[in-house]
């Protein structure tokens, strides 16, 4: 097992403990005053006596309201408990969904609970056995709420960073009270699923000429040149114009061959897609940093083929993914790309047909060999979009050490990742092995973009 799975299930078990940081803090102030107040000798003077008097009915109101907290949040745990076999209790529904700040509005329903006195009920949903989204508060009503109600619905903003499909399987209700000194948590059986689709932007990409279809099926109204067959050359037969003759070819091989014409097909209506999802395993293993790329390359490989899509091409989507389908339809494409990951069992070689492959995409975390195979064996008209991973953490250094200086937290999660990626060993690895994809391409001297 993996450190980060250990420190995933440290993190989950932590969260049951019911006694926070706040109480051991406040258990700390109350034995400070205790021992201060009966440790000390009388004095005839004024002022301290008052002191002391003050001192002691502090003491006694911290201590009364550590009780109240205790004794509110325990009948509201406990009483949960004891309905939860009757009632069903828990529902969650996604009303709208921004995809540009991949940003969630959801509606929660709960029933068969009673809120802490001066308390709040939050809520943590698990897409797997112990990772889980932000926590949120159920909104019940405000301060003058009616404190006896055993029916919540509440309206919340939820936060998902990854572009993947969420599938809940549970959620942990906590029972808390005021200054969170206790947090009695309650696990909640129920199934639901959240999808984040890479956002769309403007993306300015180079009409690129279609094949003709595999099957001669979907006609298009403009007719459209298409390439010939094997490099574009044939044999020579006695039907053929002696001006095409490519006699470099005959001085080599004795061989007479013709260049093969372009043609205008009337059902020259698409062209194949191809996605590389795998990555060098001489990278590090799957973290944070590594998920927040994928975001990054699912965004770009969206955007490309939406962008040739739009051209009124149809776009035949393919990558490396073992459950993945082929796709002409831009839905069914938007969800593929939405659940594909990072692997490093399928090489481009293992896959691809580069033969009919007219755009490729491939990443930062390619292999170096992988790619020249690639390059050597592709068609000359083949276009590769490079998407540099490294552009996932580019920030401001002015901004990032202003935060610094005055301590301002971080927004989000990736903006923590940022803040830390300069002193991340993966960081070298991947500018690395981006100049080296880069030499590739720039020496092959092919068609590529930089995304």
């Amino acid at each position: 097992m993996k450190f980060s799975d250990y420190q995933q299930r440290f993190k989950y078990y932590l969260r049951f403990i019911p006694i926070k940081f706040n109480f051991v803090f406040l258990f700390i102030i109350i034995l400070a005053i205790y021992k201060w107040i009966w440790s000390t000798h009388t004095s005839v003077n004024s002022f301290y006596a008052l002191s002391i008097l003050i001192l002691k009915i502090s003491f006694l109101l911290i201590l009364l309201y550590a009780i109240l907290s205790l004794l509110s949040v325990s009948i509201s745990w406990i009483y949960f408990h004891i309905q939860k076999k009757r009632v069903p209790q828990f529902q969650v529904e996604i009303i709208k969904h921004d995809e540009f700040h991949h940003e969630n509005l959801m509606r929660t329903r709960v029933e068969g609970l009673i809120k802490p006195l001066l308390g709040y009920l939050k809520v943590e949903l698990y897409y797997s056995p112990y990772q889980s989204l932000e926590k949120y508060t159920l909104d019940s009503g405000g301060f003058f709420s009616n404190p006896f109600t055993t029916k919540y619905e509440s309206t919340n903003r939820l936060k998902a960073d990854d572009i993947k499909e969420y599938q809940f399987s549970k959620a942990v209700l906590y029972f808390e009270d005021m200054l969170h000194l206790f947090s009695f948590p309650a696990i909640v059986e129920f199934s639901s699923s959240l999808t984040n689709y890479p956002i769309t932007k403007p993306t300015n990409t180079k009409e690129h000429i279609p094949y003709s279809s595999q099957e001669q099926q979907v006609r298009i109204e403009e007719l459209r040149k298409i390439q010939g067959e094997w490099l574009n050359y044939k044999k020579f037969e006695g039907s053929d114009d002696v001006r095409r003759i490519v006699w470099k070819i005959y001085a080599k091989s004795k061989e007479l061959v013709v260049r093969y014409p372009e043609q205008l097909d009337p059902f020259a209506s698409h062209i194949q897609f191809f996605v590389s999802y795998y990555y060098n395993p001489l990278f590090l293993h799957p973290n944070d940093y590594t998920y927040a790329m994928l975001n990054t390359y699912k965004i770009a490989v969206w955007n490309i083929w939406y962008s040739l899509f739009q051209h009124g091409i149809q776009v035949h989507f393919t990558s490396d993914q073992s459950v993945s389908e082929d796709s002409f339809d831009a839905i069914q494409t938007k969800q593929l790309i939405t659940q594909s990951d990072f692997q490093h069992e399928t090489k481009i070689m293992d896959k691809i047909n580069l033969k009919k492959c007219q755009v490729l995409c491939i990443h930062s975390m390619n292999d170096e060999n992988d790619i020249q195979w690639a390059l050597d064996n592709m068609q000359t008209n083949t276009l590769v979009f490079f998407i540099q991973l490294s552009s996932t953490f580019r920030m401001s250094l002015a901004k990032h050490w202003i935060k610094k200086i005055f301590w301002l937290p971080s927004s989000d999660k990736l903006s923590s990742l940022k803040a830390s990626w300069n002193f991340n060993p993966l960081k070298f690895s991947l500018n690395k092995n981006e100049k080296a994809i880069l030499s590739l391409l720039e020496k092959n001297k092919i068609k590529f973009e930089v995304i």
